[in-house]
Parts: structure tokens; sequence; C-alpha cells
């Protein structure tokens, strides 16, 4: 508590030094604590992300041994043999299916490495060792295998001493500039102003000569002179001050008078505020009407207020204030109980045309005469440019004040708020009434969608089993035939049993295409990350056969990216594409190719797959994505209905991506994929 009354009650030179010295010491503790430990993880990251590649290339490259492992304990070995050359690898360990691998077997043992923290550095056998984990997901084995990785740890120790020499060096860098900083508030603008300061007093209790300061800067004896100026024109003033008549006097007493009138405007227009924010919290046309009408006489100090309802197309007598006469209030309105105003009265046609009215005679009047009132009346429709909600009649009694222009210009604003209110309660029952509606129908539409999506799967199922079976039973009794009659079928039997055997086969591949389209529409939500790479790779190794068969030289980009999507679906895209590229090319003994690249092209990353096959011709590159069209006479071995291409361009549409072609006949075809960038993982 003395601090903050010391620093409240301190010049503002030494609250500055102190802000100045506060902001100082917060920065550079931040900065020796936070920067050691920012070099630190860096370092560990740099480390994570050299060696990630190298053990992934690792696996890649023992998981492509031709003649396979005979067990999991050769295949780990097989792993530990490559990542132990590496320079900075001090250990190796893992625990898979209940057995322990270590490496070196006779310094470390698996407890002691599981002892370590990982991503920290430890001591252990006169060394400082940064343990790392690595997890190794291999197609062929069940589950993932968990390498503990050690690591010297020489360069992140020096890399956190570095970074504790340079935080030192920052500290000393931002004291001289905080130093210099406080000399130059200090002698450049503090002590100037502080004469300023001095002088500004000098002319505010009537010094007209002031003292040449001569050593200040040609900007503030520029502010010297006016202030001088201004010292000779205040004493000016004095003297006219004194010839002021006394009617001034007089003028200052009128003010007085208006001050008050608006003071008491402004108490009754803070009144009316205040009334139009409660009345959000009145949800009923009952209760905002009668609060409406003691607002009236009590905040805005009107006689009485009367209220007519519009109901049913009538004008019917609502409520009524009368200020003060709380007895005369409750017979009148026994009087005026059922009272309307007919439709056929002046005052009624210009509340609907929303006109606002003064007079000085109601249409009841016998009834006020009935009990001496007299008086000025204002006739304000509550309304909005839709709705019409009722007439609103305040008014002054007896010899009062009569009603001014402005007093209808609040009235007005309160009854159009009050109808605007009134209308948006309204509208509010009418949303929820929609609502409810609305609701119903969407459980019914929910209900139609809920029966249609088993109905899919019931032709799913149908397609799945009651079609594709049957013809695949024909191509087992073909089989059948074959074998039981091989040598007393002739030629020309054994022709037409390969026709059957064709036909059926491309009805069951057009099958599996429909049932692939289905279900990536069912998977398209399954997201994960997909390196393109790898997944190339798997099809190509797919493909192994068809390859070399057609002597086809396949080129893939070094820069395949990582994309964040539907892998299943991207397998099947790229399948489909360099399948078809194979199925058409002639058989050679050289030339054929097929390449698959990547490149950014206007916030888009483009994949091309690119073959010297014959081409499409010209007039039908249009409809090469149309569903059963065949773009090529070419004869091939799976009889296609021309599916393929039209499920690729659905699929690769709802991945959120566009296909497109470019080919000449006799020269090849290019397929371009492009997706968002957005997509890149």
């Amino acid at each position: 508590m003395k601090l903050i009354f010391f620093i409240k009650h301190s010049s503002i030179r030494t609250k500055f030094f102190l802000f100045t010295l506060s902001i100082f010491v917060s920065a550079n503790i931040f900065v020796i604590l936070y920067y050691p430990i920012s070099a630190h993880n860096s370092a560990i990251k740099y480390l994570e992300l050299s060696y990630e590649p190298k053990i992934r290339n690792i696996v890649l490259s023992v998981n492509s041994n031709p003649q396979g492992f005979k067990s999991t304990e050769e295949y780990i070995e097989a792993l530990f043999a490559q990542i132990e050359n590496f320079d900075e690898v001090e250990f190796i360990g893992t625990h898979f299916f209940g057995q322990d691998y270590t490496f070196p077997g006779n310094k470390y043992t698996l407890a002691q490495i599981d002892s370590f923290k990982l991503n920290k550095v430890n001591y252990s056998h006169t060394k400082n060792i940064i343990p790392l984990l690595f997890q190794i997901k291999d197609k062929n084995r069940v589950g993932a295998i968990d390498l503990v990785i050690g690591f010297n740890a020489k360069k992140i120790i020096l890399a956190e001493q570095t970074a504790r020499y340079q935080a030192m060096v920052l500290l000393l860098i931002s004291a001289i500039l905080t130093y210099l900083f406080i000399i130059f508030f200090d002698r450049i603008v503090y002590i100037p102003f502080k004469k300023l300061i001095n002088l500004s007093r000098l002319v505010s209790i009537g010094q007209a000569n002031l003292e040449d300061f001569s050593e200040v800067s040609s900007e503030f004896s520029k502010v010297i002179g006016n202030l001088e100026v201004t010292a000779k024109r205040m004493a000016e003033l004095r003297q006219e001050n004194k010839m002021i008549p006394l009617s001034l006097r007089k003028s200052q007493k009128k003010a007085e008078q208006v001050q008050k009138r608006l003071d008491k405007e402004l108490e009754a227009m803070s009144n009316l505020v205040i009334y139009m924010l409660e009345l959000r919290k009145e949800k009923t046309q009952k209760s905002i009407f009668n609060n409406l009408i003691k607002e009236i006489t009590l905040s805005l100090g009107y006689s009485v207020c009367f209220l007519f309802k519009y109901e049913n197309s009538k004008h019917v007598f609502d409520n009524l204030s009368l200020k003060g006469l709380t007895v005369l209030e409750e017979k009148i309105k026994v009087d005026l109980k059922n009272y309307e105003i007919s439709d056929e009265n002046y005052i009624v046609e210009k509340m609907h045309s929303q006109y606002p009215l003064i007079r000085s005679e109601l249409p009841f009047n016998e009834t006020m005469l009935k009990y001496n009132l007299t008086g000025n009346f204002a006739f304000i429709p509550i309304s909005t440019a839709f709705n019409f909600y009722g007439i609103l009649i305040p008014g002054n009694l007896g010899g009062k004040k009569s009603i001014e222009h402005k007093d209808l210009e609040k009235l007005m604003l309160l009854a159009n708020t009050v109808a605007l209110h009134l209308e948006n309660i309204d509208n509010l029952q009418k949303l929820e009434r929609s609502v409810e509606q609305r609701t119903g129908e969407l459980e019914i539409t929910n209900k139609l969608l809920t029966d249609s999506i088993i109905e899919k799967d019931n032709m799913l199922k149908l397609v799945s089993h009651d079609l594709n079976a049957p013809l695949r039973n024909v191509i087992g009794l073909i089989e059948s035939i074959e074998r039981k009659y091989k040598k007393e079928i002739n030629e020309d039997f054994s022709n037409r049993l390969l026709r059957i055997r064709n036909n059926v086969e491309k009805e069951l591949h057009m099958i599996e295409e429909i049932l692939t389209d289905f279900k990536s529409s069912e998977n398209i939500g399954t997201k994960q990350r997909v390196d393109m790479a790898v997944l190339i790779a798997s099809i190509l190794d797919d493909l192994t056969f068809e390859l070399k068969r057609k002597n086809i030289k396949i080129t893939i980009d070094k820069n395949l990216p990582v994309l964040y999507s539907n892998e299943a679906i991207l397998k099947h895209v790229f399948l489909n594409l360099i399948d078809n590229a194979c199925k058409y090319m002639p058989l050679k003994k050289r030339g054929n190719k097929i390449q698959v690249s990547f490149t950014q092209e206007n916030g888009f990353s483009v994949f091309q797959v690119t073959d010297n096959g014959p081409g499409i011709p010209p007039e039908k590159q249009n409809i090469v994505f149309d569903p059963y069209q065949r773009v090529n006479n070419l004869p091939h071995k799976n009889g296609s209905k021309g599916l393929g291409l039209a499920l690729v361009k659905n699929m690769v549409g709802k991945l959120g991506g566009e296909i497109s072609l470019s080919s000449r006949e006799g020269k090849g075809t290019s397929f371009f994929i492009r997706f968002n960038n957005s997509q890149l993982n």
C-alpha cells in the first residue's frame, strides 16, 4: 500500500522512470527464462525432423526385402542394424509382443531406457543423452512398433548455452537503450515542458511580461512567444470585463431560468428512455398498455390518459389513469365500460392515417362534463406500417398548460416504440408457431431420409449378393465344364464359353464400379494424412504384372506432398487413371511411358498423370467423363462399360477437387487433378 501511495503522489518524471524500469525488468526476465527453453525445444524439434525421414526410408527399405522375414525378431534386428549406423545414436530400445530389444545390449537394458525421460536431456555413462520416440507402422504386422532412440545431446546443450549468452547480451543492450531513453526523456522532453508549465501558470495569474528562456529550442521559443501574446490579451480582457453592462446580469438570471426548464425537460426525457428500456421486459399487451398510461401521467406529468384498444375491427375503451383522483377514476371506468369510438368518427380516420390530433373535446364529452372535467387532449395512434393497436389520449385538465408540438413528438415517439414492441411480440409468436410447424415437417423429412438410407442399404445388399453371386456361379460352371469335358470340347464350343465368361466378367466389373461409388459416398467424411508418394508406390505394386507385360516405364515426381483427405477414395482415383493408361498401351519392347507429377498453380495443388498411349479423338474428349461412354475402340481384356472415368470425376468432386484432361490422338493423354492448397498437410 505504501508503494502504491508513493507512486500515486510522485512526479511525472518518477512515474515515467518507474514505468520504464518495470517494462525493462519484465521484458528481460521473460527473455532470460524463455529464450533458452525455446532454443532447447527448437533443437529437439530439429533433431526429430532430421531423423524422422531417415527412419521412414529405413522402414521402407527393410519392408522392400524380397525374401521377407521369418519372424518379428529378424525384422526388428534388420531395423536396428541400419539405425545403429547413425553417428549420434547412443542406444535403441523397444518392447514388442512381449519381447525386449535393445542396442547395445551389453550397455543398456530396456528398464534403463524406459527410466529415461522422453524429449529431456538425461545423463548416463558420462554422456548427455536425449531419448526420442518414433512409431513404426507396418501393414504386414499387427500394431505399431515404438522405437526409443537415444541421441547424443551435446548439440542441444551447446544450443542452450549459446541461447543463455545471447540472452545476457540482449539484457546488456536493452539496459543501455533504456538508460539512453531515460536521459532523452529527462533532458529533451521533461525539462522544457516543465518550463512551459511554469510560464503557463504565470500567464494564468495575470503576468504580462515573461522573462526570456533563450536556452530552449526554437519550437519552445515560439510557444513562449504565443504565451506572451496570450498574457497581453488576457490583460486587455480584464479591462473590458470591467465595462460589461448591468444588463448582462439580468441575462444571466434568464439563463438560469432556461436552465431550470431544460433540467426539467431532461428529467422527463430520462424517464422516457428508462421506460423504453424497461418495455423490453413486458410480454403481454395488457401489461404494456397498463404501464403506458401510468408512465404518461406519473413521469410525463399529464393529468389524465385514456387508452382505446383496437380489436375485432372496433375501437373499444380499455383503461385510463387519472392523476391523484383514484375514486373519480373508478367511476369514469364504470361509465366508459364497453364504450366504442365509431369508424365514421373524424378522429378514427386521422388515427389510421397515423396523424396525431390536439382537441379540447372528447368523443365521450358528456361523461367528462358529468364530472366537470375539461381541458386539452392529444389523440395519438399506436401503430406501425403494418399493424394498428389502438388510440392513446393523454390530456391536461382545467386551466393547465396546453399541449404543444414538441409534446406531440414525445408522445408519438413513445406510442411508436410501444407499437413496434407489440409487433415484435406478435412476430415472435408467429415465428414460434412457424418453428413448431417446421419442426414437425423436419421430423417427417428425417423419417423419409432414414427410410431412404435403409432402402439404399438394401439395394447394396441386393447388388452385392443377389446379382453378384449368381454371376460368379456362372463363371464357376464354365470352369467346371472346361475341366470335365476338356478333351471333348471343340474350338467353336470353347470360343462360345470364352465369350460367355467375358460377358459375365464385364457385368461383374460394372457392379464392382457401382458399389465402389456407393462406398465412396458413405466414407467421404473420413479424412487422414495421406502421403501421396506412399500411395502411388502401393498402386504401382498392385499393377506390377500389367506394367511388366506392357514394358511400361514409370516416372514418379520426388516432391509428391502429404494431403489431408480420404485415402481409400484417393487410391481408387489414381489406380483407375494409371490402370486405364496401362490397358490402352500397345505391347512394345520399349517406349511405353507413364509419368505422375505434382505442381503448385494459382493456389491449387495439381497432380498430373501422363501417358504416351493412343490418345483420345478430339470429338470424344468432351464426353470422356460421361457414364457408359467408351471413347476408344481399342480392344482390351476387361471389357469396361465406360463407368471408370465417370466414377473418378464423381469421387474427385466429393473430395472438393476438379479433374480435366489434355490429349492428342497418337501422342498420349494427360489427366489433371486440382485440389485447394488448404488440403495440404
